[in-house]
């Protein structure tokens, strides 16, 4: 997976993320697993999730984990293909 996240602050708001919808249900899948506290707008062409429980630097933390995980599963073939 080619995707440079990072994470976006507001004034007063929790910690945001910009996730292009083609993405949408692995991340939100992904999240899921990590039992974390999320919101999510949808926009038409991306969708955004912020975090009202973790800081700017437990946010990146998870983005860089979930890439390094799709970038893992998606290059391991399955036997015999």
């Amino acid at each position: 997976m080619k995707l440079n996240l990072h994470v976006k602050l507001s004034d007063d708001g929790p910690p945001q993320v910009l996730i292009p919808n083609p993405y949408m249900w692995d991340f939100v899948e992904y999240l899921g697993f990590q039992r974390v506290h999320v919101t999510y707008i949808y926009h038409d062409e991306h969708f955004m999730a912020s975090f009202p429980r973790i800081d700017c630097a437990g946010v990146q933390g998870l983005l860089d984990d979930w890439v390094a995980c799709n970038a893992h599963s998606r290059s391991v073939a399955p036997c015999g293909k």
